[in-house]
């Protein structure tokens, strides 16, 4: 809302620089705490902060695709958090802690729920092929084409971070030495 009463009055300028930086800062704070989580809900509260800020740099951009792409990575985020959120409660049922190395060996202890944890984790990344895909690749094409190179290079070196990140997580969780149950 914000935004829609700031152009009219200040200019783009001004507004789509400040949703542009915000979202930049939102998602260069959340990476460094995805590295070194070690608790589950935490790890997918991070990742959330990163996606609003990709989402608050989409409309800061300030282009219909890449606000369109914005808001579809929203949805997709939502759905694919959703999805990670209740596989981690059913982990957490099950090793009663949320504690990720706690859960190690899922894959072969439960290979269904680690399997949706798999796909789940996919599409908090917005990696193929899950939907969050498109419009992340699309919000960075748009920084590109419309000379953002330094922010989509931003961008793109704190994605690489953040999914290794994840995916050594991930790697831990699902291959990792069955830990005993409590």
């Amino acid at each position: 809302r914000v935004h829609a009463l700031a152009v009219p009055v200040l200019g783009s300028t001004w507004p789509h620089t400040t949703l542009t930086v915000a979202g930049l800062i939102a998602l260069l704070v959340a990476v460094p705490f995805v590295l070194v989580q070690d608790d589950a809900r935490r790890l997918l509260a991070h990742l959330g902060l990163a996606h609003d800020g990709l989402v608050l740099l989409a409309i800061g951009l300030g282009t219909p695709v890449a606000v369109f792409a914005g808001l579809v990575l929203w949805c997709t985020q939502s759905l694919a958090r959703a999805l990670a959120f209740v596989v981690s409660d059913t982990l957490e049922h099950a090793h009663g802690t949320t504690r990720l190395d706690h859960w190690s060996g899922t894959l072969a202890t439960q290979p269904a729920t680690g399997a949706l944890l798999l796909v789940a984790m996919l599409a908090v990344l917005g990696l193929p092929p899950t939907g969050g895909a498109l419009p992340l690749w699309t919000l960075l094409g748009e920084a590109f084409a419309h000379g953002h190179d330094r922010i989509a290079l931003g961008v793109l070196v704190a994605l690489t971070v953040m999914m290794a990140g994840v995916a050594y997580h991930i790697v831990r969780v699902l291959l990792g030495t069955p830990h005993a149950a409590p």
